[in-house]
């Protein structure tokens, strides 16, 4: 499951904070900006895995401002991976060329990708929980 939340990061002092109003009380520091962000991205995965599995309602989606994705599991417990790209592009009679050139990047990477050396990338994980 992705959810999609807003997220603001600031600068306090020598470090950045970043949070999510969504979420009063998840947040997360770091020494760059960058570091805060992804700080906060595996406290908010943490967060509504929790709220996910207590039942809790999650807040609604507010897309007008910059925003996170963040991927929790389903219900399976399985994000998606290689095996499940594998099985897009199969399902689809792709080759791993022609998956390489709609996501325009090499053969190889798709070859590491399906086979686990290398972890897919955020974008590819929203597409694949996005078609199912």
């Amino acid at each position: 499951m992705l959810i999609k939340t807003l997220y603001a990061v600031g600068k306090a002092g020598n470090c950045f904070n970043a949070h999510a109003p969504d979420y009063p009380g998840c947040l997360a520091t770091g020494q760059t900006a960058r570091e805060a962000k992804e700080r906060l991205l595996l406290a908010l995965q943490a967060h509504i895995t929790a709220m996910v599995e207590d039942g809790d309602e999650l807040p609604e989606e507010d897309l007008d401002g910059g925003f996170l994705v963040v991927e929790v599991p389903d219900a399976s417990g399985q994000a998606p991976d290689g095996a499940a790209l594998r099985a897009y592009r199969k399902r689809n009679g792709m080759t791993q060329e022609a998956m390489a050139a709609r996501l325009e990047v090499t053969k190889a990477t798709i070859n590491e990708w399906e086979r686990g050396k290398r972890p897919l990338p955020g974008t590819v994980k929203f597409a694949l929980s996005a078609i199912g």
